[in-house]
């Protein structure tokens, strides 16, 4: 499975992939649960699920055309760029297929 990735398989090797958070906890799972410590078992949704989300939702290429051309030091066309960023995100459909 490439977008999720249960804990007992990940490790502080793996942020780029679920973040760090998530890796963090795989870590622990790893080293804690073998010696009895109890660590709560689930799974992460991989950074490859986000990107196939904007990809399918044909929200990548639109996310590369609100940031073509942007001054990162105009702050005011950057708050709406970034507004308009988050709603496309927000807004993009789910694949039947992730």
């Amino acid at each position: 499975m490439r977008y999720i990735k249960f804990f007992k398989e990940l490790n502080n090797k793996n942020v780029n992939l679920v973040g760090g958070k998530n890796a963090s906890i795989g870590e622990m799972f790893q080293e804690l649960v073998p010696i009895g410590i109890k660590v709560p078992d689930g799974f992460a949704i991989t950074s490859e699920a986000y990107w196939y989300l904007l990809e399918q939702g044909g929200a990548k290429q639109k996310i590369i055309e609100l940031l073509e051309n942007v001054d990162a030091t105009e702050i005011d066309v950057l708050k709406i760029r970034s507004k308009q960023i988050r709603e496309l995100i927000f807004g993009t459909p789910f694949p039947s297929d992730l």
